[in-house]
């Protein structure tokens, strides 16, 4: 027998009725048991993913733009709007919200289709109801015109939802899908130089970037033969297990790049489609993580060697100075106002 459905929920006395605000998921991220725990406990105190994704929560025109934490053990989330604080300033425990997001990504054929496996099933049983012992493979339930039909909606719907997808149609019961080409987004960082003149450590010492723009071709040839010939396609997004991520951006690969008469660190990202805030900010955040403690710290332990010096360069600082930002943040274009002479 199931078990009785069980629902964490706070219940309210005597209350006339219910009147919900209109709250729109900016972001679903799904964290570990006690990580979800520790955050439930502590609403009032600043967190990392709430301060990460502060400026995708607002309030405008009636509508509370939020993200959603669910846990990935039981299920349960927080719906979160911080108004652009790093805390849950306003939030609601949220029953069984994995399944409510995995329930949002079901497609039409999705359910379609779990009804006529249902169907199949309850059609094999009423025509062997008078048998004792029941044997049947599982094609014979399935291998019908109806659920052939019906995959066929589901891929096309599912390759439909994909990023990389521009187009997909049904012919002649095969489909056929068009892939996007691939968009570019480039995103800029400071960085951070140490010089080595072969002595002592006291010779060892940092220099403005500007001094190394002349050797930009010897960091990238450096920054090229840091990767391996299996990580050179996707960069360093050969790493990433995040799904969001992996889907739509397909590699960020990192060089350095004369701008505005200075060296800076540029990630070239090559993704399927338009990357919205929410991707920007998930991408640069991973990014951030391997610049700081998983490519870039092993890269800036190698020398390059620029005529009698060599030097160690690193995409990452922990000044407050330290950005990763999109180009157009970056170096954004002039505004040229047109004037009429008088």
């Amino acid at each position: 027998m199931n078990e009785k459905l069980t629902v964490n929920i706070n219940l309210v006395g005597k209350e006339p009725c219910h009147e919900p605000d209109k709250c729109v998921v900016e972001k679903t991220i799904p964290i570990s048991h006690s990580e979800f725990e520790n955050i439930n406990s502590k609403l009032l105190e600043r967190n990392y993913h709430i301060a990460q994704y502060k400026e995708l929560m607002l309030e405008a025109d009636g509508i509370n733009h939020c993200i959603l934490l669910y846990d990935r053990s039981s299920g349960d989330g927080l719906l979160v709007n911080s108004e652009g604080c790093g805390y849950a300033r306003y939030s609601q425990y949220i029953p069984h919200a994995k399944d409510i997001v995995e329930a949002h990504g079901h497609t039409a054929a999705l359910s379609e289709l779990k009804s006529e496996i249902d169907k199949n099933i309850s059609e094999w049983l009423e025509n062997n109801r008078t048998c004792g012992n029941l044997s049947v493979k599982p094609k014979e339930l399935f291998n019908t015109p109806e659920m052939g039909n019906i995959l066929s909606k589901y891929v096309l719907e599912s390759l439909q939802n994909r990023p990389e997808i521009l187009s997909c149609t049904k012919e002649n019961g095969s489909v056929r899908a068009e892939m996007r080409t691939l968009s570019e987004t480039k995103l800029y960082c400071p960085l951070k130089i140490i010089a080595d003149c072969h002595g002592s450590s006291d010779d060892m010492y940092e220099i403005p970037s500007s001094c190394c723009k002349n050797y930009m071709d010897n960091i990238n040839k450096k920054i090229q033969q840091s990767f391996d010939y299996d990580e050179q396609e996707r960069g360093l997004v050969t790493w990433c297990d995040d799904e969001d991520i992996t889907r739509k951006v397909f590699s960020a690969m990192p060089s350095v790049e004369v701008r505005d008469d200075d060296l800076y660190g540029c990630v070239l990202l090559k993704h399927f489609g338009d990357l919205d805030k929410a991707d920007l900010v998930s991408v640069s955040d991973y990014i951030s993580g391997q610049l700081s403690d998983g490519w870039g710290e092993g890269f800036e332990q190698h020398e390059i060697s620029i005529g009698d010096e060599d030097i160690y360069v690193s995409f990452w600082d922990s000044s407050d100075e330290y950005f990763l930002k999109p180009e157009s943040e970056v170096f954004p274009e002039p505004n040229y106002e047109m004037k009429f002479g008088g």
